[in-house]
């Protein structure tokens, strides 16, 4: 398995240089003409960050609800392990989880949650790229692109769908008796246990529709935060435009990006999804790769110091036990 994530990495890495190489001074000159102003774009991204953590912990019950600073702070870091660690998208939810249940709540309430909120991401995402398709359908001609998004998004639909259905079924306690049987039964209380009160947990959850139906919207204002921010840095490129296409932009690479969930923070797939939206828009292929550079620098100065501080909170609870 971790030979095929390295394999993974090295091909993301070597498209992205690739592409890179082709633009060459083209993408270079966009970087230069924005230099330093595209710093504004970290402390931007804060209050996007603020909507995601707000999304997640609307789905927690009032009395048992953590701070919303405990929250954002595993938000933090869980964004941070999926943008640089090779997780498929899915461990940095895993994470949160730890880093909450470390001692802001419980949990299997944590757990609950996260996984609901991950079904949410999935459903607000496919909303979000039906929106930048039919902006793109009016906007651009592409055929390619749009009989291709609306494919995946039926296979999302599905999956949503099929997701929801293994929570309700009891996806946690099903997967511990698997692998209790995997290891001998030994663990069968540990793991079984634990697993159904995060299948209790994720029921009641979808109990409170209101709770839920709140959560959609705001991770839907997430989504379209992300938006903004491109509008942000095809501003800061001097290449503004309108909102729609800061949607086109931002909704359909992300569903580029989610085929390519497997390759380590999307390398190159990010690039390649930028660049082909930029050019049928009129701005450039140099224009979108530049736009995606600057993001990956984003990450890399939030998600960075994120890494250091999981690393200080594991240290910190390794010492407790």
């Amino acid at each position: 398995m971790k030979k095929k994530a390295a394999y993974l990495l090295l091909a993301g890495l070597s498209l992205l240089i690739a592409l890179i190489a082709w633009q060459g001074v083209n993408v270079l000159d966009e970087l230069d003409n924005a230099g330093w102003k595209l710093l504004w774009l970290v402390p931007a991204f804060l209050p996007i960050m603020a909507l995601g953590t707000t999304a997640l912990r609307t789905l927690f019950a009032p009395h048992a609800r953590p701070s919303f600073a405990a929250v954002y702070h595993a938000n933090w870091i869980g964004l941070a392990v999926n943008w640089f660690l090779p997780v498929a998208q899915i461990g940095g939810e895993f994470v949160k989880a730890r880093v909450l249940g470390g001692g802001a709540m419980r949990y299997d309430r944590a757990m609950g949650g996260i996984v609901v909120d991950k079904t949410i991401q999935a459903l607000t995402q496919a909303v979000y790229a039906l929106i930048g398709l039919a902006f793109f359908a009016y906007a651009a001609t592409g055929d390619d692109v749009i009989v291709g998004a609306l494919a995946f998004l039926v296979f999302l639909s599905l999956g949503i769908y099929g997701f929801y259905r293994v929570q309700q079924a009891g996806m946690f306690a099903f997967l511990a008796r698997i692998a209790d049987k995997l290891i001998g039964g030994r663990f069968n209380v540990g793991l079984s246990g634990g697993a159904s009160k995060i299948d209790v947990a994720i029921r009641e959850i979808y109990k409170d529709r209101n709770r839920f139906l709140r959560s959609c919207l705001w991770r839907m204002a997430f989504r379209l935060s992300l938006a903004g921010e491109i509008w942000l840095a095809l501003y800061l490129f001097g290449h503004p435009v309108g909102f729609m296409e800061a949607v086109i932009l931002e909704s359909l690479t992300n569903v580029v990006v989610s085929i390519a969930f497997a390759i380590p923070g999307a390398l190159g797939v990010q690039e390649g999804g930028f660049m082909l939206l930029s050019a049928a828009l009129g701005l450039g292929a140099e224009v979108g790769l530049a736009v995606s550079l600057a993001r990956r620098s984003r990450d890399i100065l939030i998600g960075i110091p994120a890494l250091i501080a999981w690393q200080i909170d594991e240290g910190r609870r390794a010492g407790k036990e």
